[in-house]
């Protein structure tokens, strides 16, 4: 009988007096599929760090409990070593090289080496293989089901590429056994997740097992042989697929039925706020070109698109991360040629999708990101000193603004003083969130922000975006591939197709009119 790849007896761990994991028990056998679910903060993130050797463990304590592969306990104490047991891992964030080509990057660390170059001519040098390299990895990409030349630069490609190309790279490595997936859909569109969930049962039928974390139950239900649900860092509950549904998955990942958030759309006016102009942004593998549109005041405007199309370039290009061309007017100003600071004063502000690397503070408090943009433009929180000659912090009111937001999103930490690298991915996100509301902005791009979250903080973010658009007047431009949600909560929805505006469709519209705007079919005539 063939025995587990890999067990969990009594896993733990604590941070400090806080114990973030409890008496975590599961096995997996070789060539199965395991899903983890769990909401933002259930120890998800925790657990699979301390399966995959993350350093963070180490130097916070080590975990309790035993782990084995292959019936041999496991004794992992950097991520080098972990590849060693045949686990492999592809995090929420990419780690790829922009400058290599997508070959290179799969083949980093495990190149093949001429050996009659290193055996007669220079023995103490290496030569690469490069075009082996490149054969292996065009198979390893074509194994997922993409057709890419994989000689091209990562920097070129779409978001949904790179995720392939990350996947890529942990099936190039030697003896794997195991791999773990966080949130490997979280940005791809409906197309690419089924091409890597079909990829995915093409590779268990070789024996590998997976673990396969995921917020998309949909996906989950239909790839997983076995379901563990974590919640507040204990098991709630494990399934054999098919013993429990939907909705009773989710009610156990939760705790309580999710209401959906629904805008109760009333927009009364058409005033123009914002004008695009023949916008162009140079954004490899996202390029946007001749990009026309006005936003109306108050509005909540849904911009979508397949992956590589151009959804996430408009924010990218406002913020001036890429070279841009054309016009655009704001509120009768035209601040085509603002830097993005000065764009802020003027009342903008874009929340990108890459939170880590442009939207994070990471070794500071959860308070000092909320606030810390507001304090430094606009002097918020802050009061008068020296008979108003000089404006100082005022920690009180920043407190409250900190308080107000974390109950509004439902942040989940131990204090407002948590140092923000150590927040779940989705906790993260909605710290992000709550910087751009605190800054009260007349117009919000916010690029993917249910990305990686669970199905109640994706509700608790939406229900932000809207009250503050509802009640604060603020205009909203939500640039997402997920396209229910945009149907829920936007006034008009623009479809992008291989860079340019396809239509402007009313939430309203049928999966036909949307599906021809997707392919190139549809009508720009705006609504």
């Amino acid at each position: 009988m063939n025995k587990p790849i890999l067990e969990l007896n009594h896993v733990g761990k604590h941070y400090g007096q806080h114990e973030v994991l409890k008496d975590i028990n599961f096995s997996l056998m070789p060539g199965k599929i395991l899903g983890i679910i769990g909401a933002n903060g259930s120890g998800k993130s925790t657990l699979m760090n301390i399966i995959f050797g993350h350093q963070v463990i180490k130097n916070t304590g080590g975990y309790t409990g035993v782990i084995k592969v292959d019936g041999q306990r496991m004794d992992v104490n950097y991520e080098g070593n972990a590849t060693q047991y045949g686990i492999g891992m592809v995090h929420q964030e990419f780690a790829l090289f922009p400058k290599l080509t997508i070959a290179e990057n799969i083949k980093l660390g495990n190149e093949n080496i001429v050996k009659d170059f290193a055996k007669h001519v220079l023995k103490d040098y290496l030569l690469i293989d490069h075009k082996k390299d490149q054969m292996e990895a065009q198979e390893k990409l074509e194994s997922l089901g993409l057709e890419i030349d994989a000689s091209m630069l990562v920097d070129h490609m779409s978001i949904s590429v790179k995720q392939f190309i990350e996947i890529a790279r942990e099936l190039d490595r030697n003896h794997l056994k195991l791999l773990i997936l966080d949130e490997p859909t979280a940005v791809l569109n409906d197309k690419d997740s089924q091409l890597l969930i079909t990829a995915l049962k093409k590779l268990v039928k070789k024996g590998i097992s997976v673990l396969f974390i995921s917020h998309r139950l949909e996906e989950v239900m239909c790839l997983c042989d076995h379901l563990l649900v974590l919640r507040d860092g204990e098991t709630v509950g494990y399934y054999e697929n098919g013993s429990i549904t939907l909705d009773q998955l989710a009610i156990e990942m939760i705790g309580e039925k999710v209401q959906k958030t629904v805008s109760n759309r009333a927009l009364d006016t058409k005033e123009v706020q914002m004008r695009f102009e023949n916008f162009q942004v140079d954004y490899p593998g996202e390029a946007l070109e001749n990009f026309s549109l006005e936003i109306y005041k108050g509005e909540v405007l849904g911009i979508t698109s397949l992956s590589g199309h151009g959804k996430l370039a408009v924010a990218k290009g406002l913020i001036g991360f890429y070279p841009t061309r054309g016009a655009i007017h704001m509120n009768g100003l035209d601040i085509t040629n603002l830097t993005y600071q000065e764009k802020i004063t003027k009342g903008l502000y874009v929340l990108c999708e890459d939170r880590k690397n442009v939207g994070l503070l990471l070794e500071h408090s959860i308070g000092e990101n909320i606030v810390f943009t507001a304090q430094q433009l606009y002097r918020k929180y802050s009061k008068p000193h020296f008979g108003g000659l000089m404006k100082l912090y005022d920690k009180a009111s920043a407190d409250k603004a900190v308080s107000k937001y974390c109950e509004q999103l439902d942040i989940v930490c131990r204090s407002h003083q948590q140092v923000v690298k150590t927040l779940s991915g989705g906790n993260q996100q909605k710290v992000c969130l709550a910087r751009s509301l605190s800054l009260e902005p007349d117009i919000l791009f916010v690029s993917e922000p249910t990305r990686g979250i669970d199905i109640a903080a994706k509700e608790k973010v939406l229900q932000s975006l809207i009250e503050s658009n509802r009640k604060d007047k603020m205009t909203l431009v939500i640039a997402s591939s997920e396209l229910e949600e945009l149907k829920r909560l936007c006034d008009r929805i623009v479809v992008l197709s291989e860079g340019r505006i396809s239509a402007i469709l009313s939430p309203d519209a049928s999966a036909k009119e949307f599906g021809l705007a997707f392919s190139k079919g549809g009508s720009s005539d705006g609504l």
